[in-house]
Parts: structure tokens; C-alpha cells; sequence
């Protein structure tokens, strides 16, 4: 049975409770390797924590291994992707090859006329402080897909017994236009309200946005509300569903640089770094 909007609410509620020793974590390593990231457990402007900091190579180091990641896994200038057949009798027949080298280039044409080579270096320097990294991926208009990169302040993970990520909860904040402006008319009354007194332009209404593989469809069905990826958006006050659809495959991604066993959250480099730091 697929989760319902209470209970989405309530696994996340679940999530983060368990995870606040790691967020407490998050924001040490915040403090000194990733200020211009969102705070994590703390609320304060952004670049105080510059205050506590003697020098700049904490935080240039997160930027110097980033940038070896993205040079060294995802060059712009070079080809680093290469895709073939997986039967090995197929694999090197000449048309077969030839066909994949054309999916090839078109997938590194798409790539580079997007935003991923922006996005990249900071999922890589995200992975290498806090340890784990979130990014999401959806179909654009413009520029054909487009990548957005999940704070860990707002992306929680649920693995499968196989121990890789199969449920993303990932928490949104909007104000009353930008939630009218994505929803509608499925906002709540308080929203639609505030929206039209125009009072708090600045409030925030909170909205949990679910992945997680849909249980309930009908295979024969194309449809969204039938594809193998559920995505659910819910409004956290009222704990009603605000919106839903599905993709054919889970489009966000998370990275753990270090896993260790029956640890959802990854370690990083940063983690051993901060004692000298």
C-alpha cells in the first residue's frame, strides 16, 4: 500500500528525529569547511562563522578537493563517458557500437548544454565534507534536464536491505506566492489566505517532497500516477497532498563518500580532517 500523506509527514518527522546527532555534526563541519552552504541546526547570518576561523585552508580545501573530483571524474573538456553493450556478443558488432557511440555523444551534448557541470562541484564538495550528497534531476523546458543540488539540511534517506538509498524525503520552504505559484489551488486555505491579504510576504509554509517506488499501478498504464517512481508533494500544517506524479526512474541521486554497515548517512574526509582543524 503506498504511503499516505499522514504518513509521509510522519516518517519524516521519524527521520529527523534520528538523525539529529549527524546534524549536529553537520554543523561543525559547516563552520569551518562549507560557510556558504545552509546552516544546519543553528540560525544565524550567513558568513559568522567566518569569525571562528584563524585561516582560509579549512575552507580551501573543501573547495581544492571538489574541484579534483569534478576534473578527475566529470571533466567538461574531456570525454569521460563512455557507454556500451552489456551481452558480450552483441558489444562488438559494428552497428551495435556504432549506435551506442551516437547515444554517447548525445548524452554529453545534453549534459553540456545544461547546468550538471555547474551542479557538480558542489554535490562533489557536499559529498566531501558532510559525507553524503543529494541531487535531483527533472526534464527542462530550455535546456533539455536540469540538475538541482539537495541541501543536507533538507534531504533525508531510506535505504533498501541492500543498503542503497530507495525513499528520498526532501523538506521545501515557500512563501505564500511561490506555493500558489507551484500548486494552486490544492494549497491550503491559510496559504491561499495570507496570499491574499498580502500580510507576511516573508512567511514560510513548509512542504515535504517524497520518492519512493509506487506499489499501487496498473504496469499496462502510462500515465503518472502509474509509473514505478512515486513523487508526492504534502503540506506539512495540514498534512494534506498537494500535488502528485511519478517518473519511470528515480530521479535523485545520493552519494556517501565513506558507507559504512547499516549506516544510512556516509562519512567524508572532512570528518577526519576536523580534529587538526
Amino acid at each position: 500500500m503506498d504511503l499516505s500523506a499522514g504518513k509521509i509527514c510522519k516518517n519524516y518527522k521519524d527521520l529527523k528525529s534520528s538523525r539529529m546527532d549527524f546534524d549536529s555534526y553537520y554543523q561543525v563541519l559547516h563552520n569551518y569547511f562549507y560557510v556558504e552552504s545552509s546552516n544546519i541546526t543553528a540560525k544565524k547570518n550567513k558568513g559568522a562563522e567566518i569569525n571562528m576561523l584563524l585561516d582560509s585552508t579549512s575552507l580551501d580545501v573543501g573547495d581544492v578537493l571538489a574541484s579534483g573530483l569534478a576534473n578527475y571524474l566529470t571533466p567538461e573538456a574531456s570525454k569521460w563517458l563512455y557507454l556500451e553493450h552489456s551481452n558480450p556478443q552483441l558489444r562488438d558488432l559494428k552497428e551495435v557500437k556504432q549506435w551506442f557511440q551516437d547515444v554517447t555523444d548525445e548524452v554529453l551534448l545534453t549534459l553540456s548544454r545544461s547546468n550538471f557541470y555547474n551542479q557538480m562541484p558542489i554535490f562533489y564538495k557536499a559529498s566531501g565534507v558532510y559525507g553524503t550528497a543529494g541531487i535531483f534531476c527533472e526534464k527542462d523546458l530550455d535546456d533539455g534536464v536540469r540538475f538541482y543540488n539537495i541541501p543536507i539540511n533538507k534531504l533525508y534517506l531510506v535505504e533498501d536491505a541492500r543498503e542503497r538509498p530507495c525513499e528520498f524525503y526532501l523538506k521545501f520552504e515557500y512563501t505564500a506566492e511561490q506555493a500558489i505559484s507551484r500548486f494552486g489551488n490544492k494549497c491550503s486555505q491559510t496559504v491561499k489566505d495570507c496570499y491574499a491579504n498580502g500580510r507576511n510576504p516573508d512567511k514560510k509554509f513548509e512542504y515535504i517532497c517524497y520518492f519512493g517506488k509506487r506499489l499501487e499501478r496498473d504496469p499496462e498504464k502510462i500515465d503518472t500516477q502509474n509509473m514505478p517512481i512515486r513523487m508526492v508533494w504534502v503540506e506539512t500544517e495540514t498534512q494534506n497532498t498537494v500535488q502528485e506524479s511519478g517518473f519511470n526512474s528515480m530521479p535523485c541521486m545520493a552519494h556517501r563518500f565513506y558507507k559504512r554497515p547499516q549506516v544510512v548517512y556516509g562519512y567524508s574526509p572532512a570528518m577526519k580532517a576536523l580534529p587538526y582543524v
